[in-house]
């Protein structure tokens, strides 16, 4: 997932075409840090002189489109030396607000235990490994820092919200443990997923503008909900007074996949409306089309969540139309194929032919 090897498709067709991101490096990210206002798009990579998979070298780029072609290349913005060389270098998730953009640095180590149960190739002597490494850059100088958020270590499995509020950075996140990977192996997939074992509390952090220490929380009134694929209405990214998150989380801890979508209240981290699916029916991302561009409080949960959902006992898959508002269902619609479980989705609407990268 986090490599340069990414591909374009026709958003009419589905069809593949040409295009690459001309990148130094294998490791690349999964989900760019994007500002809708300036058209900007910064990625983070590991950037040994001699391409090493381990390395103390860490770079923040620019993804800039070619004139005549449909490549990228990589504008370099900033290079740190890290304390430590990692392995495998990468930050699945980043985030950015009109002055700052944030990465938390992921890598993989050795396991402390074999694996329990079948694994070939780099995973059956790797995991992820949880740590507390941050790089944090300002935009307009390029100035960056390394930081350690202490004793909160963990994988950051994705940012959603970044915003700037009384001179800080927060930013809130998805945080799991070094054993989420294992829970999607084939032996794994049979049983009860571990859920505890697979993700810490939601987190909420703040950056400040100088020195080295994040501080970080605890986000959920509730330290038991899980959910994960984080999703807001893409008009109120980067505002500091959005209040919704929408997720896909589990009905119970018995549920074998994720198994209902949840609507947030960021504020007061509690979870306002939960829907349903257990036990038959499987949820993917739940993404936010807004139904107007307003940015005004009352209108943050005007819109819909798109979600594939998948039927196990028929073996069946269907598009499900769910209000943001209240989540109920408002139309479901059958697929021609199975799509096989999956994580995420880009939005795209006809209004001023605008496409909302998640987070």
């Amino acid at each position: 997932v986090d490599t340069a090897y990414w591909g374009r498709i026709d958003p009419e067709t589905l069809q593949r075409v040409p295009g690459k991101v001309h990148a130094a490096d294998l490791v690349l990210n999964a989900h760019p840090a994007c500002d809708p206002r300036t058209g900007e798009c910064y990625v983070q990579h590991p950037c040994s002189p001699i391409a090493a998979p381990i390395t103390n070298q860490a770079c923040i780029s620019q993804l800039v489109p070619h004139n005549r072609t449909p490549n990228m290349h990589l504008k370099l913005l900033s290079r740190v030396s890290l304390p430590e060389s990692l392995l495998i270098q990468h930050a699945h998730s980043l985030c950015v607000t009109p002055d700052w953009f944030v990465a938390h640095l992921e890598s993989f180590g050795p396991r402390p235990t074999c694996p329990d149960f079948k694994v070939t190739g780099m995973l059956n002597m790797l995991h992820q490994a949880e740590n507390n490494m941050w790089i944090v850059m300002n935009r307009k100088t390029f100035e960056t820092r390394v930081m350690s958020s202490g004793n909160h270590t963990f994988v950051n499995n994705h940012f959603w919200n970044c915003y700037e509020h009384k001179g800080q950075v927060v930013t809130e996140l998805v945080a799991a443990t070094g054993e989420y990977l294992d829970a999607f192996f084939a032996e794994r997939l049979k049983e009860t997923p571990h859920w505890d074992q697979y993700f810490h509390p939601p987190k909420r952090c703040y950056i400040p503008p100088t020195g080295s220490d994040i501080t970080c929380e605890q986000m959920m009134k509730d330290p038991d909900v899980i959910f994960d694929y984080p999703t807001y209405n893409p008009n109120f990214k980067m505002n500091p007074h959005y209040k919704w998150v929408y997720g896909v989380g589990i009905t119970n801890r018995e549920s074998r996949l994720f198994d209902s979508i949840v609507k947030i209240n960021a504020h007061s981290g509690t979870v306002q409306r939960r829907w349903d699916g257990y036990p038959d029916l499987f949820v993917t991302e739940a993404d936010f089309v807004p139904r107007t561009a307003s940015t005004r409080g009352q209108n943050e949960d005007d819109g819909v969540l798109l979600s594939v959902v998948y039927n196990w006992t028929e073996d069946k898959s269907y598009y499900y139309i769910f209000d943001a508002d209240t989540l109920k269902l408002v139309d479901s619609y059958p697929l021609q194929q199975v799509i096989p479980y999956h994580a995420h989705g880009v939005v795209c609407t006809n209004h001023r032919q605008r496409c909302f990268t998640n987070p």
